[in-house]
C-alpha cells in the first residue's frame, strides 16, 4: 500500500511538471506568435517624423510621387516599397509589453525613433513608431498604432524610414532610347578657345525620318560660331556607338542647392543630344574631381562623379580608330 501511495505521489508530481511546461509553452507561443498588421488601402501620402525633429512629407499626385513642400520628384521604387511595407507589417514576436524605461535600448526614445503615419484621402490608415534595426540588419524594433508593446518586425524599417528629403528625391535626370539618338553636338574650351564638333548618325535608303538601326556615325566640324575641332581622318563608329549609349541615361550623385545656377559663361563645356522625340541640353564645369551640371530636363543643378562627367568632355581625337576611349 505504501508503494502505491508513493507511486501516486510521483505520478502527481510528474503531471504537475507537465502542466507547468504546457502553460509556459502556451505563454511563449502566444507571445512570439507571428502577427500581420495590415490595411486594405494603399497609402497616397506619408508624414515621417525623425528623431532629429525633421518632418518629411511624401505624397502622390496623379501617377507620380513627390517629396517636400517644394514638390521634388520622388524615387518611385522607394515610395512603392514604403507603401507595401505599411500595408502589411509583419511582427515576428513581442519583445516587451512596454518600452517604459527601456526606450533607448530599442531606439524608441524621442531623439532616435521615427514616427511613420500613412494616409489615404486625408485619413490615417496606419501609424508605426520605428526604433533601431537589429544587429543583423534584417529586423527592427517597432510599436504599432496605440499598442504600447515593443515588437520585433521583419525588415530593417529604420533604414527604410529614417530618411530626409534628399534621400527620397529621384536621382534620375533623363532617360533616352539610345537607338533613337541621331545627333550629339559638343562644345568645349581648350586653352580659353571655344571649340565644337558634332556626331551625326548616317541614314540609308530604307530608314524613316533619318533613324536607322545601323550604327554609322559621321563626325562633322563646328558651326561658324566657334572654332572647328580637328576632325580625325577615320572615326571608329563602335566607339561612338558605345559612347552614345552611355549618354542615354543620367542620374545625379548629389542635387545642388535650389538657387545654384550654371550660366553659359560659367561653363567649360556644353552638349546637345538630339533624339527622335526629345532634345537634351547640358552644360557644366569640372571642379575638385566632380562635374557640376545643368540639364534642360530638370530645374535644378547637380553633381556627378568624375567618371560620369568624363562622358561630357570628349574631343574628336577620342574617337579616332587609333585611340582608346573610356
Amino acid at each position: 500500500m505504501k508503494n502505491n501511495g508513493n507511486r501516486k505521489i510521483v505520478l502527481l508530481g510528474v503531471l504537475a511538471v507537465l502542466v507547468c511546461i504546457y502553460v509556459i509553452q502556451l505563454v511563449f507561443t502566444g507571445r512570439n506568435k507571428i502577427k500581420i498588421v495590415s490595411v486594405k488601402d494603399e497609402p497616397d501620402s506619408f508624414v515621417i517624423q525623425t528623431g532629429t525633429g525633421e518632418e518629411v512629407k511624401l505624397f502622390k499626385d496623379g501617377d507620380g510621387w513627390f517629396v517636400g513642400d517644394k514638390k521634388y520628384p520622388a524615387n518611385a521604387s522607394t515610395a512603392q516599397e514604403m507603401c507595401e511595407t505599411v500595408q502589411s507589417v509583419k511582427l515576428l514576436g513581442t519583445v516587451s509589453r512596454s518600452a517604459a524605461g527601456e526606450e533607448e535600448r530599442y531606439g524608441l526614445d524621442d531623439g532616435s525613433r521615427t514616427v511613420v503615419t500613412a494616409f489615404k484621402d486625408g485619413k490615417v490608415i496606419q501609424s508605426i513608431i520605428v526604433g533601431k534595426d537589429t544587429s543583423t540588419g534584417r529586423q527592427s524594433f517597432v510599436q504599432v498604432s496605440k499598442d504600447n508593446s515593443v515588437y520585433l518586425a521583419e525588415n530593417a524599417l529604420h533604414s527604410m524610414f529614417a530618411v530626409d528629403v534628399d534621400a527620397l528625391r529621384s536621382k534620375e535626370v533623363y532617360s533616352l532610347d539610345s537607338s533613337e539618338i541621331y545627333s550629339v553636338n559638343i562644345s568645349y574650351k581648350e586653352d580659353g578657345v571655344l571649340k565644337s564638333f558634332s556626331f551625326v548618325k548616317s541614314a540609308d535608303e530604307s530608314s524613316e525620318e533619318g533613324f536607322v538601326s545601323k550604327e554609322n556615325w559621321i563626325c562633322t566640324p563646328a558651326s561658324m560660331m566657334s572654332y572647328s575641332s580637328e576632325i580625325p581622318s577615320e572615326v571608329d563608329s563602335e566607339k561612338v556607338t558605345n559612347w552614345v549609349r552611355s549618354l542615354s541615361t543620367l542620374n545625379v550623385s548629389e542635387w545642388l542647392d535650389d538657387d545654384f545656377s550654371i550660366s553659359e559663361a560659367d561653363s567649360d563645356f556644353s552638349m546637345l543630344i538630339s533624339a527622335k522625340d526629345k532634345t537634351v541640353d547640358l552644360r557644366g564645369f569640372v571642379k575638385d574631381d566632380e562635374t557640376y551640371l545643368y540639364c534642360s530636363e530638370v530645374p535644378y543643378c547637380f553633381k556627378v562623379a568624375s567618371y560620369i562627367g568624363a562622358r561630357f568632355t570628349k574631343t574628336p581625337s577620342d574617337f579616332s580608330k587609333n585611340t582608346d576611349v573610356d
